[in-house]
């Protein structure tokens, strides 16, 4: 989880500090794509890890605290994929550096 989240502060401000460059847009959609990729992981092992550690009526009541704390709205990483890949053929190389 907190591999997850350093990864995800890293996209982000490395997204924000290509702001102004001809790369911005691809650096933004990576990001994206990864924050939203690191969300669903977190939550998976969130999950996992509650229910190694409770059960029952317990469990229950951390799996809603959860689902509070961890409100992540999904967003079209395949239309964002695409976008990548697309940049990346035409630029017969990898898009960020």
């Amino acid at each position: 989880i907190l591999i997850d989240i350093y990864a995800s502060e890293s996209a982000v401000l490395r997204a924000r500090d290509a702001a102004g460059r001809p790369d911005a847009a691809q650096h933004e959609a990576a990001a994206r794509t990864f924050v939203n990729d690191a969300a669903q992981r977190i939550q998976a092992a969130a999950t996992n890890a509650l229910a190694a550690m409770a059960d029952g009526d317990t469990l229950r009541t951390l799996l809603a605290a959860l689902r509070r704390v961890l409100k992540a709205t999904p967003i079209n990483t395949i239309a964002l994929r695409r976008t990548l890949a697309d940049a990346t053929v035409a630029r017969d190389r990898y898009i960020v550096s």
